[in-house]
């Protein structure tokens, strides 16, 4: 993203929709604190490269959808 990192994103993202369930990929957060990426409102952080079992896994555990049986579930 040229303009901004992902963490800034997702604290853009939150600000206009709070509770959107936001997975931040990266390769570069190892000095980024927890409590940073909960007040941004990361869900969840994956460090690249990713492998697709566990980008699934956590997916399922975040889409509201698939958790409620609303919408198109993530296979």
């Amino acid at each position: 993203m040229p303009r901004m990192m992902g963490l800034e994103l997702a604290r853009e993202l939150t600000a206009i929709r709070p509770g959107l369930p936001v997975i931040l990929c990266s390769g570069y957060a190892d000095g980024v604190a927890a409590a940073e990426l909960e007040a941004a409102g990361v869900r969840a952080l994956v460090r690249k490269p990713v492998e697709p079992a566990q980008l699934l896994a956590l997916l399922r555990a975040h889409l509201p959808a698939h958790r409620t049986g609303q919408g198109r579930a993530v296979s």
